[in-house]
């Protein structure tokens, strides 16, 4: 648990610190093009996490763990296709931005169409070695990737040459090596058989398709109204809304480490019927993290804020206020989410993403335009806590139902 705790913090610091010099030395403007761009490779990440990643840390460690080496390089095959299909299309998308004059948007999707299969890599292979057990390559490698991705900045800085373009390319050379690193260490290139790719794509698919569709309505609840923030609003905004988001960032980043090694570890249980202190201990270790988290953003936001940014951003006490209801209902549902998944019921994930989306679109979108920046945060709190009072009650629901299937089995 500590290694995958340290190995998230490593990686969380490196990119939080980053997106804080992003915002502390690129106009709001130029920080809010970052943003918008941001958001749109996390719904290609989204993409990438459902249909191979997650399905990847299941099955790795369940139905394919005695050749996980050839399955791993089967999952290597998808993703190599994937991301070069997604870097064509950021390309021509930053072609469209090029001669249509928004040379801004055009340098960032021109940036991420580099970076983002790099990027993706990299966390593919992190999450391969929690599946491997072997949790200080990841470590090691997130300290490599810190002492490339951080000076690296402040370097580019006082080079004069840091932009969001060569942000993304920094990210993107960090990742790639930290990413080769971490395959050569997992030693799947000695894989002695071949795996079917077929017979993994259709696994994935059986299980990813409604971690997709949650997923996407995830994305859709955390980005789309940023995305119209300049439509409605202006780059300003989005960059407002990105470096009040940036604070809860840490947050999100540990809990989702943590979710990721005990996830293993209840599918395991599981199939020992052994799973109920372990989930429980996920489910008191998301609430309580989520409260603390919140008590401290009401109390030390505002000059954390000021003290980061150098005053560049004003975060007074609504937003903080609603950046703290959002802490602790996401924190809420990382235990929750764990525990279904661990059940093999994304579909019940899924339904509490649907309920989160057909709240906080509207919404979102009514109080953007009256309460701008605050407005949207108001909204994804809301929503936030309306989708995991529901996953609570479908897992209790989803517990219960397992428990009278476990009882046939043994009758």
């Amino acid at each position: 648990m500590s290694l995958a705790v340290a190995d998230q913090a490593l990686f969380a610091l490196s990119n939080f610190a980053l997106n804080i010099l992003l915002a502390r030395w690129l106009t709001p403007s130029e920080y809010g093009a970052f943003a918008v761009a941001f958001g749109i490779f996390l719904l290609v990440a989204t993409t990438h996490q459902a249909v191979l990643i997650e399905p990847m840390m299941v099955f790795g460690a369940g139905r394919f763990t005695e050749r996980f080496s050839a399955y791993a390089e089967a999952v290597l095959r998808g993703h190599f296709t994937f991301t070069g299909v997604v870097s064509a299309a950021l390309l021509v998308v930053a072609a469209i931005a090029a001669v249509t004059d928004h040379a801004g948007f055009a340098s960032a999707m021109l940036g991420l169409a580099v970076a983002a299969p790099f990027i993706l890599f990299q966390w593919l292979m992190r999450r391969a070695c929690y599946v491997c057990s072997r949790l200080g390559h990841a470590v090691s490698a997130g300290a490599a990737y810190m002492l490339i991705v951080v000076p690296g900045a402040y370097l580019l800085y006082r080079a004069g040459a840091l932009s969001v373009f060569t942000a993304f390319a920094l990210t993107g050379a960090a990742s790639l090596f930290t990413a080769s690193w971490l395959r050569w260490r997992l030693r799947l290139r000695d894989a002695g058989e071949r795996f079917d790719f077929s017979q993994m794509l259709a696994a994935h698919w059986e299980y990813g398709r409604w971690a997709l569709g949650t997923g996407g309505l995830n994305w859709a609840n955390s980005n789309v109204l940023m995305l119209l923030m300049p439509i409605f609003l202006s780059l300003a905004a989005a960059g407002t809304f990105k470096a009040a988001i940036n604070l809860i960032m840490p947050l999100w980043q540990t809990g989702a480490a943590v979710a990721t090694v005990l996830l293993p570890g209840l599918v395991r249980a599981r199939a020992e019927d052994r799973d109920g202190p372990l989930g429980t201990g996920v489910l008191a270790a998301g609430i309580v993290g989520g409260a603390v988290y919140a008590v401290g953003l009401l109390a030390f936001g505002d000059a954390l804020a000021r003290g980061l940014y150098g005053g560049q951003y004003d975060l007074g006490f609504p937003l903080l206020l609603w950046l703290a209801v959002l802490s602790f209902a996401t924190a809420s549902h990382l235990g929750i989410a764990v525990a279904l998944r661990a059940l093999e019921r994304p579909n019940l994930i899924f339904r509490g993403q649907v309920l989160a989306t057909v709240v906080v679109l509207p919404l979102g979108l009514l109080l953007m335009l009256f309460f701008g920046v605050s407005g949207v945060l108001a909204a994804s709190a809301i929503a936030a806590v309306a989708d995991t009072g529901y996953c609570w009650w479908l897992l209790q629901r989803g517990i219960a139902e397992d428990r009278v299937i476990g009882h046939r089995g043994h009758s």
